[in-house]
């Protein structure tokens, strides 16, 4: 199985068991793993909602609300999804990348390290999956 088949298979079982989005038509993720989910009120094109959402609320600046999290723990899978103050954009961080013990200042800092590298590169993002919510 490749990474990108493990992105899509993890996420897929968090949104429908631990997410549970409303009034969403879809969602898309980055290379780095960061999930966006694009609202209904959104009629473009998936992947550019998705782009502009992460050029504009992926990179992290210290400092500010960008930088902040919250940490979760899955009940569908053994690790935590991190929200931040956009309430469209989480990371996934497993049990094996966190490792023994994690605290939740740590699982929120890698799960922020995914979003800031795929933040970094918004200009020339690389989408690894789209999908349209039925």
């Amino acid at each position: 199985m490749t990474l990108e088949n493990d992105l899509i298979t993890v996420w897929s079982e968090i949104i429908e068991t631990d997410i549970k989005p409303q009034a969403c038509r879809g969602w898309v993720i980055f290379k780095h793993g960061t999930l966006v989910l694009v609202k209904e009120e959104c009629t473009g094109d998936l992947v550019e909602e998705a782009t502009e959402v992460m050029q504009e609320k992926g990179p992290v600046y210290a400092g500010t609300p960008s930088g902040d999290f919250n940490v979760v723990k899955c009940e569908s899978l053994p690790g935590w999804v991190v929200t931040y103050d956009c309430p469209t954009m989480f990371n996934y961080v497993s049990d094996q990348e966190a490792g023994p013990n994690a605290e939740d200042f740590m699982i929120g800092l890698q799960g922020r390290s995914k979003r800031q590298s795929d933040g970094d590169t918004a200009g020339e993002c690389e989408v690894v999956h789209a999908e349209t919510i039925l």
